[in-house]
């Protein structure tokens, strides 16, 4: 069974509604809120109480208090210029960076579309010559050379064998001649032994050490006999080798010669394949775009009486975005799911006023024709928003609106409520699957939506949550408990409404609905549709692959009608059906030429490596061979040594015991006898030598001719490569001559396509130029808005930071004490310095505000610099109750006094003491609770889809 993706995918459109709903609920909320605080919100200002101070001169500066005022409102405001000023130019950098993102998109555009048009015209000039080329008398020409060709490799092939066999003539040869100069050379050593051995006889008879000398020769003629013996054995044994392997040479090259045609054969079959596969292929894709286009036009139908229905999109959706549902491991999956679902707002049911007249008041009520209209209604919304996608568009067939009724019918029967039973019925899905041919393990075919109404207003047919059988069929109101009243108008509403929700409002379910229904889940080559309805108002949208992985027998599924066109009123269904006959036919011819060259192809491969394997064991066995022959060439050379130094033992042993035995000879006649022997002796190495040189000249001249005779043969060989490469481009011309119309239609084609690509490529980015010229000015202004706005705010600030300052030294000088004088600005004691001030150093309540000390600061000051105003000057008084010694610590600021203050201490200018403002009462809090509530008794469960499982 293949192995097929699953995900378990679950949506309730109720949530997106509640949502929605409990966005307008809260905002009202929060309005009757801020309404019930402006009623019974308390703002308590106290004033305290204050004696004047003296008049003296009438000061038109702003007080300190006014200053703060009035610059914080110019901070505030110019804060609020560049809060807008910054969200302006935020807003039109963002405009200015998506214009000239756009302008170099659309020039990479032009660039590719050049390049792909040079490309374009590259190969139609050379299928346009090609065509041109391709007369009758050429192909008859070209045919004739094919046979001339064909001959040739003939012809050549039976010369590289007879070269093969020449270079096997001669390495025989070689050997020959490498065993005789083995054997002459075994003939010079035995030569040579026997006149050192004859050199010692002589010596010996000169000597008349005759008997010592005969026993040494005697354990001569031993060992020789012995290594005659041992090499003949040997000789014996490297000939049976040397004989099998010879054999073995001529089995391997027989099977060369049989594995070269095989390779021959098998290269013919490939080509013959491959140039049926190129004309099955060219015939299939004319099939498959007639096809195509029957389709379209066959999906988009829809019965004029009805009123369109276009799915619409927000404007800032673009193909990239809806790309990016091809891979749902994509960090950009989620974010292009969030992005598209603003345009579920978009998107509301068009009814036509015809529909809502006929009543609809349960699924029995559906009638064959109606079926039919609302599949071909679903497919076409389906269809628009794949060809926003650029997917497959779904084909209507008879099989697969079978399979979803049958599949309705399971629901039925097992009273398969989604909203008791959560998730599909897979049973019922897989029970239906296994009928009509496809894979039965699990679902993998269906989405589904339901509708749940609870307010009247909502155009949809559904039924109650907790109903787990509804033997009539009918279609119930939640907000009534009663049936219908339901239209054919709901109908339509609830298959759209169902499309539209897994299309724009699928967050719950990974958005993974929607990748399914703009065709990205699957990336399917063909995919029938079928729809129907069951008797819980559940809505089945029914997908089929037409892929092996989700057919488990196709025969079952043709004859079950899953690829045939279902009958789409007047749009040309019967051609459709024709065009689809022949598309499947011309699909057959191309799989039947496609496993035809697979075949070939392999067994081409089989044919080649037979052939190098048979080469490889050719070589071995040669190797083999001439191993054997070089052991036999030293196993002859040996015995022959061994048969010589035997003789030679021998006759040295016979001449010794010769002598010995003619002891009455004199020893001159010995030594002249055994000179005569040495002087033959070294005759017969001579000759041996002489037979040596002739061997070794032979041997290299058969050498010469076996590396002469390779050559040819390799030569040879590169010769029949060369006319079989030859005949394959001659068979390959033939064919582009033969299919040089289809070419160069194809060709033609791609150029004039490519030619409107640059042309349309040209005018986007004229347009996406012209565009970006507005945002550009536009950024560049308020980019130097905003820089003024921060100016002038810094300048504020400014402003800000003197006029506080110069409050707070107002705060800290204008502190009255009832009775009390204060210093003059001028007293600059130092902290910790006691300084003596007169009179005239203070005034009367208030202290100008020069006054520099700082925050936190402490002045000390003796009892004796104090004096009361009210008093005659230099009159001094007891402001530590009698302690005059003590010195007194003044904080600018602080209200401290060296003498008790008044009980009813007051404080200069009216301080004003607030309250934070109430959120308004027990009543007043609870009546907003309470419209809250009653608000949300008004939320209402909508529409809720399960996704199928894959």
């Amino acid at each position: 069974m293949p192995s097929v993706k699953k995900y378990e995918l679950s949506n309730k459109g109720e949530d997106s509604f509640m949502t929605k709903t409990n966005k307008v609920l809260t905002t009202a909320a929060i309005a009757m809120a801020a309404a019930g605080v402006a009623a019974t919100g308390n703002t308590a200002v106290h004033a305290d109480t204050d004696t004047p101070a003296p008049t003296t001169t009438k000061d038109t500066t702003p007080t300190p208090d006014a200053a703060v005022k009035a610059a914080q409102a110019n901070v505030d405001q110019k804060q609020s210029d560049v809060d807008a000023a910054t969200k302006a130019d935020t807003a039109a950098q963002k405009v200015a960076t998506a214009a000239n993102a756009k302008v170099d998109a659309a020039k990479q555009q032009v660039t590719s579309a050049q390049t792909a048009e040079k490309t374009a015209a590259a190969d139609q000039a050379k299928v346009a010559q090609n065509a041109a080329d391709a007369t009758p008398a050429k192909q008859a020409e070209v045919q004739k050379d094919i046979k001339t060709g064909e001959a040739d490799v003939a012809a050549k092939t039976s010369a590289a064998k007879a070269s093969a066999s020449a270079v096997d003539t001669a390495k025989k040869a070689a050997d020959s001649a490498k065993a005789a100069v083995t054997a002459a050379q075994n003939d010079v050593t035995t030569a040579q032994n026997d006149v050192n051995q004859k050199q010692t006889a002589t010596a010996a008879a000169k000597t008349g050490n005759a008997s010592g000398d005969i026993n040494a020769a005697q354990s001569s003629v031993d060992q020789a006999m012995s290594q005659k013996q041992t090499a003949d054995k040997d000789v014996e044994s490297a000939q049976s080798a040397k004989t099998a392997a010879d054999q073995q040479v001529a089995t391997d090259n027989a099977a060369v010669i049989q594995a070269q045609t095989a390779a021959d054969q098998a290269d013919d079959a490939v080509n013959t394949a491959a140039a049926a596969k190129t004309a099955a292929t060219t015939a299939n894709t004319a099939a498959q775009n007639a096809v195509t286009a029957a389709q379209q036009s066959s999906s988009s139908s829809v019965t004029d009486s009805h009123l369109p229905n276009t799915v619409k999109w927000a404007s800032d959706i673009t193909k990239s975005d809806l790309d990016a549902f091809a891979d749902t491991s994509s960090p950009k999956f989620d974010a292009a799911g969030a992005k598209i679902s603003t345009s579920f707002s978009l998107n509301s049911y068009v009814n036509t006023p015809s529909d809502s007249k006929i009543e609809v008041p349960n699924a029995k009520a559906i009638t064959p024709a109606m079926q039919l209209e609302l599949a071909q209604f679903a497919a076409d919304t389906i269809n628009q928003i794949r060809a926003k996608t650029g997917q497959t568009k779904v084909v209507l067939s008879t099989g697969a609106m079978a399979m979803a009724q049958e599949i309705a019918a399971g629901y039925n029967s097992d009273n398969w409520n989604m909203w008791v039973n959560p998730g599909h019925d897979v049973s019922a899905i897989t029970a239906a699957a296994k009928n009509y041919g496809y894979n039965s393990t699990d679902n993998y075919y269906e989405d589904m939506a339901s509708a749940q109404s609870t307010i009247s207003f909502v155009p949809e047919i559904a039924v109650m949550r907790n109903n787990t059988n509804n033997p009539d069929y009918n279609w119930i109101d939640n907000d009534t408990g009663a049936e219908g009243p339901h239209t054919y108008a709901d109908v339509r509403a609830s298959v759209w409404q169902g499309i539209i929700n897994m299309m724009f409002d699928d967050a719950k379910s990974m958005y993974l609905h929607a990748a399914d229904t703009m065709g990205y889940w699957n990336n399917p080559t063909m995919q029938y549709f079928g729809l129907s309805i069951d008797k819980f108002g559940q809505i089945h949208y029914i997908y089929l692959q037409d892929s092996p992985t989700y057919i488990a027998d196709r025969d079952l599924a043709t004859s079950k009608g899953v690829f045939t066109p279902a009958a789409a009123g007047a749009t040309g269904s019967t051609d459709l059906a024709a065009l689809t006959a022949k598309a499947d036919a011309t699909a057959k011819t191309l799989a039947a030429a496609t496993t035809t060259l697979t075949k070939a192809q392999k067994q081409q491969t089989t044919a080649r490596q037979t052939l190098t394997d048979a080469k490889n064991a050719l070589v071995k066995s040669k190797s083999a061979a001439s191993d054997a022959a070089d052991k036999l060439a030293q196993a002859t050379s040996a015995a022959s040594s061994a048969a010589a130094k035997l003789a030679s033992a021998q006759a040295a042993l016979q001449a010794l015991q010769t002598a010995n035995s003619s002891a009455a000879a004199s020893q001159a006649e010995t030594v002249k006898a055994a000179e005569a022997a040495l002087a033959a002796a070294k005759q017969t190495l001579a000759s041996a030598q002489a037979v040596l040189t002739a061997k070794q000249a032979d041997q290299q001249a058969t050498d010469k001719a076996v590396t002469d005779a390779q050559t040819k043969a390799d030569s040879d060989a590169d010769a029949v490569a060369i006319a079989q490469k030859h005949v394959a481009d001659l068979k390959q011309q033939l064919a582009d001559m033969q299919n040089g119309d289809a070419n160069l239609q194809a060709a033609n084609a791609k150029l004039a396509a490519a030619k409107q690509a640059v042309t349309d490529a040209k005018d986007a980015l004229t347009a996406a130029e012209a565009a970006a010229v507005k945002p550009n000015a536009d950024a560049k202004a308020t980019a130097a808005a905003l820089t003024a706005a921060k100016q002038a705010l810094a300048a504020a600030q400014t402003q800000l930071k003197t006029a506080q300052l110069n409050q707070y030294i107002d705060s800290l000088v204008h502190s009255r004490h009832d009775g009390m004088p204060v210093v003059k600005p001028e007293f600059k004691a130092a902290t910790g310095e006691a300084v003596s001030v007169k009179p005239a150093d203070f005034y009367d309540n208030t202290v100008k505000p020069e006054f520099k000390a700082a925050a936190g600061d402490a002045v000390s000051v003796k009892p004796e610099d104090f004096y009361d105003n009210t008093q005659a000057k230099g009159t001094p008084i007891n402001l530590a109750k009698g302690d005059t010694d003590k010195q007194v610590a003044l904080k600018p600021g602080s209200t401290q006094n060296a003498q008790a203050a008044p009980a009813a201490q007051a404080t200069r200018g009216s301080q004003t003491n607030k309250s934070l403002a109430q959120l308004g009462d027990a009543t007043s809090n609870l009546g907003a609770l309470g419209m809250f509530a009653l608000a949300m008794t008004s939320l209402l469960a909508l529409v809720g889809f399960k996704k199928r499982q894959f």
